[in-house]
């Protein structure tokens, strides 16, 4: 008896290498007969018994796995068989029936799927700044400059940052200027300088770089004194440092605020201040004036004798 099928239409993006053909002697209870190589599409089925009813399922076979089996085709041989096996036989004599089940087997392309590897981009600099950015925390900041400062006289200036915009950023404040209080960009490595050049003798009291608390405020204080008369200016500067990821410790500094602060003449300080720094020479020059005045007296009194 020779069974027939067709090719199914959909591979599943494999290629077909073979198929499996199940037989039973009830239907629903077909189990693996043979398998025949591509591009065979029949099988002869030699070992069967006149009379007796058959039932066929035939699968196809690629590199991914087995597919859906078959619909089911059922057949009983005759007493003879035809000779010649092709691939759509015709049947025979009435005497002499063949069995032609064409089934059409789906591949199972979906079985042991390959999973799919992901790909990570490669940022430019800018666009892993801005990533870090974005990361940033929503604060506040106070900071105490005074609105007027004298030359000589040491002042106390304090800044403080919080993640918390509930925290009293003003309790044991110390320093004679008025708080102020802004909004500010936050991240978890902050950076906070006082600069003023050659005018001002700035003592840090704090580290400029600290890690900033999850809870309270973390402060940054200096003692400043003005060492030059005129209008001159402070330089508050607060950054925010970025840790590259992938780099071994390699930060920038990323501006968030810079303030100017004025500061005073104090003339009883700038003369005193003169005093102190030219001394030697005052003290010389009123030496040489008063080794001076006896001859000046002597060449006056000889003028006066003529």
């Amino acid at each position: 008896m020779t069974l027939g099928w067709s090719a199914p239409s959909d591979d599943g993006g494999s290629a077909i290498t073979e198929y499996k053909i199940y037989r039973g002697t009830s239907s629903g209870g077909e189990s693996y007969l043979t398998s025949v190589s591509v591009p065979t599409t029949y099988y002869k089925d030699t070992a069967v018994t006149n009379g007796q009813t058959y039932y066929y399922q035939v699968s196809a076979v690629n590199s991914v796995g087995e597919g859906e089996k078959s619909n089911e085709k059922s057949a009983a041989p005759a007493s003879k068989q035809i000779p010649t096996p092709t691939p759509t036989p015709s049947p025979g004599p009435e005497t002499e029936p063949t069995a032609t089940p064409t089934p059409t087997p789906t591949p199972h392309a979906t079985a042991t799927p390959t999973p799919t590897p992901s790909v990570t981009p490669i940022l430019s600099f800018q666009e892993v700044i801005e990533e870090e950015l974005e990361k940033l925390s929503s604060g506040r900041i106070l900071f105490n400059p005074p609105e007027e400062m004298k030359v000589g006289i040491e002042e106390r200036v304090v800044v403080r940052l919080t993640k918390d915009i509930t925290e009293n950023l003003t309790e044991g404040l110390e320093g004679p200027g008025t708080p102020q209080i802004e909004p500010i960009e936050v991240g978890t490595f902050m950076m906070v300088t006082l600069t003023g050049g050659d005018s001002f003798d700035i003592n840090a009291l704090s580290s400029e770089q600290q890690v900033v608390k999850p809870v309270g405020f973390t402060e940054w204080s200096w003692d400043v004194t003005p060492l030059t008369s005129g209008r001159q200016e402070l330089h508050l500067t607060v950054t925010v440092r970025i840790l590259i990821p992938g780099q071994d410790e390699q930060k920038i500094d990323w501006l968030v605020m810079d303030k100017q602060i004025s500061v005073e003449v104090n003339p009883p300080y700038t003369f005193k201040r003169f005093i102190e720094c030219y001394w030697q020479w005052i003290v010389a020059t009123i030496i040489s004036a008063i080794a001076v005045i006896p001859i000046i007296l002597k060449l006056g009194g000889r003028t006066r004798k003529k």
